[in-house]
């Protein structure tokens, strides 16, 4: 009977999604389902958010239940599916925390984890400054198991990435496809469903999180974001035509026009001032590429704004980037979220 019971869960759970072709079969109920976690909890599903009951994970809505593409904040803390377009099978899910005070008037933050894609912990660091300053949360999860390095720490704009010598990979010029297109239509997405009035979002990434928002401020032109914080990138895109992807522009559409206008964007980079060469956290990039740009993140962060300076002086254009290093603090996601809700709330 206890058998037969499981492969009925089994069945509920996961009976109803197209697993091989990866699409989903849009129910309509909400259905949560605990994250893998090796225990009998697995085969549970709930009609609610909240945390399991016996690994007292956070739970997360299943990929084919009816809140897909809906970003109505039901919950103070929760999250939600959006497929990225009709063409694309994979899915960004975003946890998101809702300000108990949410009006018209309420500020919207997006947030970019690092490389352990932990956006339910990211959301969670900001819990705190999400209700002290009135600002709703959106945590994006770009799942690693299809969202590889190029896809996620190059924005998609490799692909096919090798690290067998210094780097292998497949230049990807579709601009359509980079991940930066989700921050405007995801904020769409929350201000439209929750009647905000908001007309742009601050954006804040950590370590993957981060070099993703520099290459953002480089790369991408136009957008709704305000304020931009890269916090302890492990390396970076340099806007140096001599080198191509990933570390230069060259053989990239980004000319010194595009160079110009990103110097005016409010990009800030951050760094912990122990996140050093003593720093063990995180994975380091080490290629000759990547070493040219210093010993260790705190080092090329360094390195990189100093450039970008110098290279604004040589352009004769405005510099409107800002740096910050927080002292005290290595390569930790949650003490750089509060000194960056400093920055951006104070």
């Amino acid at each position: 009977m206890r058998v037969l019971l499981q492969i009925v869960l089994i069945v509920f759970v996961f009976g109803s999604c197209d697993i091989k072709k990866g699409k989903p079969n849009i129910k309509d109920s909400l259905v949560f389902i605990c994250p893998p976690c090796d225990q009998s909890c697995d085969e549970l599903t709930w009609h609610q958010d909240g945390v399991c009951e016996h690994c007292k994970m956070n739970l997360v809505m299943r990929p084919d239940s009816s809140r897909v593409n809906d970003a109505q904040l039901v919950a103070q803390s929760g999250n939600f599916f959006t497929r990225r377009s009709s063409d694309d099978d994979r899915w960004v899910q975003v946890f998101y925390h809702r300000p108990p005070t949410m009006d018209i008037a309420s500020k919207v933050l997006i947030v970019l984890p690092g490389a352990g894609r932990d956006g339910d912990q990211y959301r969670d660091a900001w819990a705190d400054i999400s209700i002290e300053k009135d600002v709703v949360v959106l945590a994006l999860k770009y799942p690693s198991e299809t969202y590889d390095f190029g896809a996620y720490h190059m924005a998609g704009m490799i692909d096919s990435v090798s690290f067998d010598k210094d780097f292998g990979f497949v230049q990807v010029d579709d601009q359509a496809s980079w991940i930066f297109n989700d921050f405007d239509r995801i904020f769409n997405m929350v201000t439209t469903d929750n009647s905000l009035e908001a007309k742009s979002y601050d954006i804040f990434g950590h370590s993957a999180g981060g070099q993703i928002l520099h290459r953002f401020a480089l790369f991408h032109d136009d957008s709704k974001a305000d304020r931009i914080i890269a916090a302890n990138s492990g390396w970076y895109t340099l806007p140096d035509t001599k080198l191509g992807l990933p570390y230069g522009i060259k053989n990239t559409k980004v000319d010194e026009v595009s160079i110009t206008k990103s110097y005016s964007k409010k990009l800030t980079i951050m760094v912990g001032e122990k996140d050093d060469a003593t720093e063990t956290r995180g994975t380091l990039l080490q290629t000759d590429s990547a070493n040219e740009q210093g010993a260790h993140r705190l080092e090329r962060a360094h390195n990189f704004y100093n450039y970008n300076q110098s290279l604004s002086e040589s352009l004769n254009t405005p510099y409107n980037w800002g740096f910050h290093v927080i002292s005290g603090v290595g390569h930790d996601y949650e003490k750089m979220s509060l000194a960056a809700g400093d920055i951006l709330y104070k």
